[in-house]
Formats: structure tokens, C-alpha cells, sequence
């Protein structure tokens, strides 16, 4: 049988139900958001006309919802993301790479293959650098 570590958001989910029972809720969080918050990535957002830079934090509480703490010092914002808030960009090493409009759902696909993150991005990354070269 293998065993599969569990990842930061479904430590939330385990411990957050737990905790709070019948009345705990995701409904809140926008599956888009899920792997920068497991992740840890700095990403750049655009949130109603506005765009900000950060890494995707939970609030606490029965219901949580995602929010972008844009200092890494912080311990909270009142940025709140929904849904309809889009991921720009991703930061690696100092420059932040455009996130194309399926590099999610393919880097998704290969972490549900059973890759880490950093594996899974890698191949997408290689995949779209050799499509580039065509």
C-alpha cells in the first residue's frame, strides 16, 4: 500500500473539520488558489482593477477564505480572493513568468500522476520551452 503525505490544504480541511464540525465550510475558496497556498509561491494577482503581489494565506475560523499576504512578514490582509480574481503570474527566482491559461490544469494533471510540484512544474515548463523551439 502506498502512503502519500498529505498537503497543507488538506492538513486545513482535516484539522479545520475537526475542529468545527457540521458547520465547517469551503465553499469560500476558490479551487484556482488551492496549489500557490500549498505551494508557497509568490504570485501576482489581479483583484477587481487592481494588482497586487503575494503568497496565498486562510483565514481561521469555520468558513475560511483565501487571502494574499503580500508581505512575508505578515499575519494577516484584507485582501480577500474569490473566484473571480485572476492568477497573472508566478514568481521564480526574481522574475515573475506569466502563467499561461492551461499551465495550472497540466502542472494539476502531473501532481495527480503522483509528481511533486516542483517536478510537475519543471516538465510543464520543458514541455512549453521545447513547443517554443518549434
Amino acid at each position: 500500500m502506498e502512503v502519500r503525505e498529505h498537503n497543507k490544504f488538506e492538513d486545513l480541511i482535516y484539522r479545520k473539520g475537526t475542529e468545527h464540525g457540521a458547520k465547517f465550510s469551503i465553499e469560500d475558496l476558490a479551487d484556482k488558489f488551492i496549489p500557490y497556498y500549498n505551494s508557497g509561491e509568490r504570485i501576482k494577482v489581479r483583484v477587481g482593477s487592481s494588482i497586487y503581489h503575494g503568497t496565498v494565506g486562510v483565514t481561521t475560523g469555520w468558513k475560511p477564505c483565501f487571502l494574499l499576504m503580500t508581505r512575508r512578514t505578515a499575519i494577516g490582509s484584507s485582501i480577500c480572493l474569490d473566484p473571480c480574481d485572476e492568477v497573472l503570474a508566478v514568481k521564480r527566482g526574481n522574475k515573475y513568468i506569466p502563467v499561461a491559461s492551461n499551465w495550472e490544469s497540466r502542472v494539476q494533471a502531473l501532481e495527480n500522476e503522483g509528481l511533486t510540484r516542483s517536478d510537475a512544474q519543471a516538465v510543464v515548463d520543458a514541455e512549453d520551452l521545447r513547443e517554443g523551439g518549434k
